[in-house]
């Protein structure tokens, strides 16, 4: 299975509610596979991006690495594969 894919994790049904409606489900970051490639560290240097940008508008939000994650990933269009 994890021979399969750049991302691979499990799913959660709850937030980003966007990201959810649009894709059945999101990452989940309590445990997802990340392979080391060039697309993949695009996505995880704008999941960054998007966390230091947000903690600078808006000083008391919780940093959320997973609504990030979903956000960066869902901008860079990819496609999952699920059975």
């Amino acid at each position: 299975m994890l021979r399969d894919g750049d991302i691979i994790g499990e799913r959660i049904w709850g937030r980003p509610r966007n990201v959810v409606k649009k894709w059945g489900a999101a990452i989940c970051t309590g445990f997802y596979l990340v392979r080391s490639n060039p697309r993949t560290i695009a996505s995880f240097r704008d999941t960054q991006l998007r966390i230091v940008t947000k903690r600078a508008k808006q000083p008391r939000w919780q940093a959320s690495d997973q609504w990030a994650i979903n956000h960066a990933v869902d901008d860079a269009n990819v496609r999952w594969k699920t059975p």
